[in-house]
């Protein structure tokens, strides 16, 4: 995405979207190992007990989702500080206005991972592999396009988009897979 934005914009808006994007991807990472650490105790439920495991599984979910949107809101809250300490003046507050958009990432990011989980342990993989290839050429085609057209806001739109679309995709093909199964 970096790559792209470089061709379309300034070095100076290449790197505050590259120090909003990182200060937004420790949380996005953060909640990507928390479906690891549970894939273990997820692998055990599910070969006990697919009821057992999907109460937990439900749970973790909605847990998960709680935390990412508490997450979300405190990066939100305190982004301008955050901009204030990084870069100055008007800098600033472009700086905030990406970081306040690309939060809401944080937010969905605990889904595509859980679900790789769901789909791991059902042995799934063909599935998990065209979600995952589509996702990866929207993403490209998008961050390409959008960015062509709209400049930074369009890359953050594409990965809003690009966050959303592995997300739904996960939750309807697996929803789809199993009333098939």
């Amino acid at each position: 995405n970096i790559l792209i934005l470089s061709f379309f914009s300034s070095p100076a808006v290449v790197g505050l979207y590259s120090i909003a994007f990182k200060i937004v991807n420790v949380f996005v990472q953060i909640f990507g190992i928390a479906g690891e650490v549970l894939l273990p105790s997820f692998a055990s439920d599910f070969v006990k007990s697919k009821q057992s495991f999907t109460l937990r599984f439900y749970r973790a979910r909605n847990l998960l989702l709680f935390l990412s949107l508490l997450a979300a809101a405190g990066v939100i809250f305190v982004s301008p500080f955050i901009s204030g300490l990084l870069v100055e003046n008007q800098e600033s507050i472009e700086l905030t206005r990406i970081i306040q958009w690309l939060a809401v990432i944080i937010i969905i990011s605990p889904l595509g991972p859980l679900y790789t989980i769901h789909y791991i342990l059902s042995e799934n993989y063909n599935l998990l592999m065209k979600v995952t290839l589509i996702t990866a050429i929207f993403s490209i085609v998008s961050a390409y396009l959008f960015t062509l057209q709209l400049g930074l806001n369009g890359l953050i739109a594409s990965n809003l988009l690009t966050y959303t679309l592995i997300s739904f995709l996960l939750i309807l093909s697996l929803a789809l897979w199993r009333n098939n199964a």
